[in-house]
């Protein structure tokens, strides 16, 4: 696969690609700590906004706090 610049494109954007579109953002992945990093991060941030949406935007403090934390934690 190409630059991490690709990558984080192709990481970002949510549509599907082929098996052995995969198979070389894996491998990259594999040998690149800032892209993985990347793609850690940004599924934390999928999975709290669909936390968010999923509660209709009825969210406590509480939760706030803890996907602050979870956002924030060093890795």
């Amino acid at each position: 696969m190409g630059s991490c610049k690709k990558i984080v494109t192709i990481l970002s954007k949510s549509e599907d690609i082929s098996f052995i579109k995969k198979a070389r953002i894996q491998f990259h992945l594999f040998l690149c700590e800032n892209c993985m990093r990347y793609k850690k991060h940004l599924d934390i941030i999928n999975k709290n906004m669909k936390k968010v949406f999923e509660k209709r935007m009825e969210i406590t403090e509480k939760e706030i706090e803890e996907i602050k934390k979870e956002n924030y934690k060093k890795d």
